[in-house]
Formats: structure tokens, sequence, C-alpha cells
């Protein structure tokens, strides 16, 4: 496989064909496309950033296929805490039925994501459910992805409007992991109201800088924390207090745009 993008590590590029060699050795009858999206295809990967995959089938995927699937994986992403070079996965499988005529909310057959891992490792694989958030993904798969297997062609178009009840409904969720996963869920608010003000979904570093001149001192100050953390991996020390205010600012900012 080539990758064009020179930002990709030799690690990056070797977890990248682990995946796609063990997606299409495994799914291989039902398989209709595999898409990298995200930073990888945007404005670059940073130093935590994942490497964010789109796995499209024609059918659901067995109970077996799943487990044999999440084991696997683990075994090719970097665990939270570690400081290795590899990168966390982040894995959504759909079913081409449930995108095809396209539909909000849509069913998410399948996930892997390292925040899960101690689930996996009880033996609580990931099953079928509906996910907003598979409307956001296939957004952004349609508009910046790159198909490592298959074509775009056959994601569907997401209206925006779609995107926004998605962030609506994601929005209240996320901001209560403000203290457990600050810098995730600061940037996360921060890149929704990027999103909802120009339609683009970009990295989170480059839609906190854009968005936190709109916050007092204090706040800004935390969201350049947040960043400086996202891209060099310094950890940031910001009390408990300040991190659910602005986290609230967030909020009604997003829902102003809502």
């Amino acid at each position: 496989m080539t990758f064009k993008n020179s930002n990709f590590s030799t690690n990056d590029k070797h977890q990248i064909q682990q995946v796609v060699d063990l997606i299409t050795k495994e799914l291989s009858n039902i398989l209709v496309g595999v898409y990298l999206f995200g930073s990888s295809t945007q404005s670059g990967l940073k130093k935590n950033s994942d490497l964010d995959f789109l796995v499209v089938t024609l059918e659901s995927i067995s109970e077996d296929t799943r487990i044999y699937l999440t084991n696997e994986l683990m075994t090719f992403s970097r665990k939270i805490g570690d400081n290795s070079d590899f990168r966390y996965i982040e894995l959504t499988n759909v079913v081409l039925k449930d995108i095809s005529p396209w539909k909000h909310p849509a069913y998410q057959d399948f996930l892997y994501g390292e925040w899960l891992r101690e689930s996996f490792l009880i033996g609580d694989i990931s099953k079928r459910d509906i996910n907003s958030d598979v409307t956001i993904i296939l957004y952004q798969a349609k508009s910046h992805g790159l198909a490592l297997v298959g074509s775009k062609e056959i994601l569907p178009v997401i209206p925006f409007s779609d995107v926004k009840k998605a962030m609506n409904e994601m929005v209240s969720v996320v901001a209560e992991e403000v203290v457990e996963d600050s810098v995730n869920v600061i940037l996360t608010l921060c890149r929704i109201l990027y999103t909802l003000e120009t339609k683009e979904i970009v990295s989170k570093d480059l839609a906190g800088n854009a968005v936190k001149s709109y916050f007092n001192p204090i706040h800004k100050r935390v969201i350049e924390l947040a960043i400086k953390e996202y891209i060099s991996g310094e950890s940031m020390v910001v009390e408990a207090q300040e991190l659910v205010e602005l986290a609230n600012q967030l909020k009604i900012g997003i829902e102003r745009k809502l």
C-alpha cells in the first residue's frame, strides 16, 4: 500500500497496513470498503492522534468475528497511558443497507476504541446499536477520507442538518466527562462549536485555536494548555472547577448555534 501523506511515520504505515490486512482477511466475503479519516487525512497527525478507520460491510459481523477482531486490534493499538510511538486505533463498522439510503440516526455494527479496552478484557464486546456519531464519521469520511479498500462513491452524502442533530445529541454526554478526560472533551467541544460555525470538521488543535478568543483569559488559557498537551503530550494541570466552567461555557456557545 502506498501512502502519499508525508505525515505518516513508519509506525503509522505499519499500523494502517495491519488493520487493512486484518479486515480484508476476516471480512473478505462481506467487505465493501475501508476508509481512513480524521486528522490523518486532513491537518496531519499529532502526538496523541488516533488512527480512525471506517469499515463498510454488506451484512452484520458475526459474534465470533467480533471477538477475533477485538482481540487482534488490542494487539495493534497503543494502550492508554503507553508512551510508545504507536497510535490508538479507533474503528467503526457500518452495514451498507443501514447507511444507504441515508437516514439519521444510523446503526453502528461494530466499534473498537481504546477507551473500551477494559470492557473488552472482561468479554464485553461491541454490539450493533444506534449511534449518532456514525453521522459525523460518514460526513468526515465522505468529505476528506482516504479509501484504502473500495470507493468513496458508496458513502452517502450527509446533510449538514443531520450533523447538527448528531452534535446536539452528543454534546451533553461529552461534556460530562470533562474532569476524567479533560483534553479530549475540551477540544471536542471546541471542534463542535467550530463545525457549527463553518460546516467543516477540522483537527482539535485547529478548532481550539479558532474559538479560544471567544472566552475569558482563564478559559482561553485552559484551551491553550489542552492544545499544547494534544500536540506535544505535555500534561496540563488545571483545577476541576475551571474545566467544568469552561465545558459549560462551550455548551452555551454550542447551543446558540444549534
